[in-house]
């Protein structure tokens, strides 16, 4: 968690930099090249990278490992001739006609970004952890890096947006392999052979039948909103929708995916042992997610717009009334979504099939009303409480088959509950005090939520 927390730093630092030197309308042209490589990632190992934690032993581990890296270049290989094939058409449907300069490096991108998931997963699984904080301040210095320095010497263009993320994916990635190399060769050269992996390709084959559709679904409905946005508005709400999620993602890049990872893989382990530490993992996760998450993200429902003027510049205070709308529906994918693979590990992916095909097939009905209406503020309301609504049904599922009382887990965190909603009604209060004063709002603001944090730590660490 270190190490996400220090290359999210550098991003948080260099973010109200970076947006003073780009417009949205380069953020919006980054947003869908981001997207695209988003939703293709999904796919690229065929999900086998998922299975890397699950065999008892590291010798059919890292055959998991080799064969999700070749599936990804293969995969990637691919993507070439498709993309100068439908390169138009693809422009045309999103109407982004500045993307055309930059789709040659979606699959150098897709394979950097498929390689560096199945690398982290062996990490995780090896518990190796300080390499992959490494990496990980590594991409983040490489793309912030590059961001600004073509930013400040004049090139403040959405195709340097792209190329910094490139650059950053390329760097991590190829460290990460290093160090992979460096520290378990033997494993490597003596355990890896075409018999263990094709054994591996069929014996993990539900990841390829069932949790490539689920993933692929979920990719790409969250991403929805960035395709639709394009093709209904422009690229500049696009930009403004990005900066609101990169914003409210901000919780679940600091902590979320960190403890997802190591949520997956401690419950994994606990899982196979069958000692009723299972159980324990899940709850304890779910309810320290939450009370991480709670009040710092449903905050901005108050004062997303003074935020993002203060820290931003005004000229993105759209995108902070964006965060108001989105801030509930973060929350739920801030608690969820580390706790969904316990749909991997129960070998129930059938379901989370299921889910993630009413998900994407709602969020898309939702999102085309508010384009029909022309309202994109009707669309992301749509879109944020009906992505709610289902995750929650989700999430509860989840406690089901883990065998965790709901009612035990609402009593264990009810206290701190009570705190962070006296904090956000407090918050409220000062929102409407110093309405002309957006400044003193956010500065009270912090001032009134620090607390409550430093009474979670004591309690937890």
């Amino acid at each position: 968690m270190s190490g996400t927390t220090a290359a999210q730093l550098i991003i948080i630092i260099s973010a109200p930099l970076v947006t003073r030197l780009y417009g949205a309308d380069s953020f919006g042209l980054s947003s869908l090249f981001s997207s695209i490589v988003s939703i293709l990632v999904v796919v690229v190992c065929l999900r086998y990278e998922m299975a890397i934690m699950l065999p008892k032993s590291d010798e059919e581990a890292i055959n998991i490992l080799i064969l999700s890296i070749i599936i990804s270049f293969i995969f990637s290989l691919m993507l070439v001739p498709f993309i100068l094939l439908f390169e138009s058409n693809l422009i045309i449907i999103l109407n982004a006609p500045g993307l055309q300069n930059y789709l040659w490096l979606v699959p150098p991108m897709v394979f950097f970004t498929g390689s560096f998931s199945a690398l982290s997963y062996w990490i995780i699984r090896r518990k190796k952890f300080k390499n992959l904080a490494f990496a990980q301040v590594a991409k983040a210095t490489a793309t912030s890096g590059t961001q600004l320095s073509a930013g400040y010497m004049g090139y403040a263009t959405g195709g340097n947006l792209i190329g910094g993320s490139v650059l950053g994916q390329t760097f991590a990635s190829t460290i990460l392999s290093f160090q992979v190399w460096k520290s378990d060769k033997h494993i490597i050269k003596n355990f890896v052979s075409r018999k263990q992996m094709r054994q591996c390709l069929h014996h993990y084959q539900n990841f390829p039948l069932y949790d490539v559709w689920s993933g692929l679904l979920n990719a790409f409905s969250f991403q929805m909103p960035i395709f639709i946005l394009s093709i209904f508005f422009s690229s500049t709400v696009v930009g403004f929708y990005s900066l609101a999620l990169l914003v409210l993602l901000l919780p679940t890049s600091f902590i979320g995916s960190a403890i997802g990872q190591i949520f997956y893989q401690r419950s994994s382990e606990a899982y196979h042992k069958n000692n009723g530490e299972f159980a324990t993992i899940v709850e304890a996760t779910v309810s320290q997610l939450f009370l991480i998450g709670f009040p710092i993200i449903l905050s901005l429902v108050i004062i997303g717009g003074d935020a993002f003027n203060i820290v931003f510049g005004s000229n993105w205070t759209e995108a902070g009334y964006f965060s108001q709308v989105l801030s509930i529906w973060i929350l739920v994918v801030f608690v969820t979504s580390p706790i969904s693979t316990i749909y991997a590990i129960f070998r129930k992916l059938r379901i989370l099939l299921i889910i993630n095909v009413i998900l994407f097939f709602i969020r898309t009905i939702v999102l085309i009303i508010g384009g029909i209406f022309n309202d994109v503020y009707l669309g992301l309301t749509l879109f944020s409480l009906a992505s709610s609504i289902i995750l929650i049904a989700m999430g509860i599922h989840i406690l089901k088959i883990s065998k965790i009382s709901i009612r035990h887990l609402c009593d264990s965190v009810k206290y701190y509950l009570v705190l962070g909603s006296f904090c956000l009604v407090l918050i409220f209060i000062i929102r409407n005090i110093f309405l002309n004063n957006p400044q003193m709002v956010i500065i009270l603001s912090v001032v009134i939520i620090m607390p409550y944090y430093f009474i979670l730590l004591y309690k937890y660490y």
